[in-house]
């Protein structure tokens, strides 16, 4: 983030740097995808016949800040390129 401000600061802003915005949307995204069978407890067998259990939340919160990320990306870019 500190190299993306230091390059809009220096060149000005354009509409390709704005793909920041949208690329920020992977973290959330990666984190529904790992709680995708929350909320609550989720158990797992290994082959021994262990099992592990761990809680997980529920993925929703992940799932629309992803999208509002790449929604703000997106419109971002199209006004940009308006101008």
């Amino acid at each position: 983030m500190l190299v993306g401000g230091l390059l809009v600061v220096r060149q000005g802003l354009r509409p390709a740097q704005l793909g920041v915005v949208t690329g920020l949307a992977a973290l959330p995204f990666a984190l529904a995808w790992l709680n995708r069978r929350g909320p609550g407890p989720f158990c797992s067998g290994g082959v021994t016949g262990a099992s592990a259990c761990v809680v997980q939340s529920n993925p929703w919160p992940y799932v629309l800040v992803g999208v509002a990320l790449v929604v703000v990306g997106v419109v971002l870019f199209v006004r940009t390129r308006r101008v």
